[in-house]
């Protein structure tokens, strides 16, 4: 394995690292939005 190659693998890795926090993060923001939906929701209906 070349170096080229090597950075070519651990760029390919950091990609993937990065869109999976990127995920993580969108589901944990829409996880946020949801819940204070619904606590505004009891709130107003409580």
């Amino acid at each position: 394995m070349t170096p080229d190659e090597a950075e070519q693998q651990a760029r390919i890795r950091f990609l993937h690292a990065g869109t999976g926090f990127f995920r993580a993060g969108q589901v944990a923001a829409w996880a946020g939005v949801v819940y204070a939906l619904v606590a505004v929701m009891q709130r107003v209906s409580g």
